[in-house]
């Protein structure tokens, strides 16, 4: 199989992952906030918005031809030689913190499809495009349309770590009740 196709795979299968999650979690779970950090409703919130960007650099590399000298930083390449952020907590920008709290979860579960629906509609246009067109990730240096694929999908699984801590917080305070 090659890396192309299976790039795509996984991308629908951590989507998948996280759809399927989301039919557990009543509408009071989603809103659950542990004593520090994010509800697991703010987490697809987050999830949903960074996708959606990616997917804005991923058009923009499509329709431009600038900056292919550029690189990512030496970090964002070691991301993609591990195709994985490593297992350790990553600060993120300091406006994390103003993520709102989901309206329902009905709202969740189709921005979630659509962005997996939007995904796949670029997918062979990435494919068939030269990668040479880049754009800017706010720390990480200069992506091209397949990189912003591949990163959407790192970031999907890397988060699959935060979900474990506040899937414990919501069954922890069940427990209590």
């Amino acid at each position: 199989m090659s890396h192309n196709l299976l790039l795509l795979e996984n991308f629908n299968r951590t989507i998948d992952t996280w759809l399927i999650a989301l039919r557990k979690y009543s509408e009071s779970d989603l809103t659950f906030k542990p004593e520090q950090g994010w509800s697991i409703g703010q987490l697809y919130i987050h999830l949903i918005t960074d996708a959606g960007f990616y997917l804005e650099q991923i058009s923009e590399c499509l329709h431009t031809y600038e900056n292919a000298e550029l690189e990512p930083t030496e970090f964002g390449k070691q991301l993609f030689a591990n195709n994985d952020f490593p297992d350790q907590i990553i600060v993120g920008a300091s406006s994390n913190h103003l993520l709102p709290q989901p309206t329902n979860k009905a709202r969740i579960q189709h921005a979630m499809q659509n962005l997996k629906e939007q995904y796949n509609n670029f997918y062979p246009r990435i494919i068939a495009h030269a990668p040479h067109s880049k754009t800017k990730h706010p720390g990480l240096g200069y992506f091209n349309s397949l990189q912003w694929f591949q990163f959407a999908e790192m970031h999907f699984r890397h988060h699959f770590r935060q979900k474990a801590r506040i899937d414990q917080m919501i069954n922890l305070s069940k427990v209590k009740d």
